[in-house]
């Protein structure tokens, strides 16, 4: 990896309309007790881009980010903002490694995309 370029994260992540929950289902005398929300239909799901303290290359969509989003937002908003080369870090989701996110590296302003894991 190449020394002295600016590290940059990148990330998605969502935000649920409703938390809160008024009726819940157990079998009787049960606790309910469970880590997944059947019931979350409304989500705002985000896409943006931190170097050192400073949010830039934000963007939300009412739908489930895909591949295809995280492409246009990295080609598109991401890079345009860039003004110099840097190192990208991304996490490790299955569509960062697509190819399409790999033929990236190739743009001037991109220097290394890094999978975290």
């Amino acid at each position: 990896m190449q020394q002295g370029y600016p590290i940059v994260y990148l990330d998605e992540g969502c935000f649920e309309a409703k938390t809160i929950r008024p009726y819940v289902y157990a079998p009787i005398g049960k606790p309910c007790i469970d880590r997944y929300s059947w019931q979350a239909k409304k989500r705002t799901n985000i896409i943006g881009a931190l170097y050192e303290k400073m949010l830039f290359a934000a963007d939300y969509f009412e739908q489930n980010i895909n591949g295809n989003i995280f492409y246009d937002c990295c080609k598109f908003i991401l890079i345009a903002s860039l003004k110099t080369k840097c190192v990208i870090v991304i996490d490790n989701a299955c569509f960062h490694k697509s190819k399409r996110i790999q033929k990236l590296r190739g743009f001037p302003k991109f220097c290394v995309i890094v999978n975290a894991s």
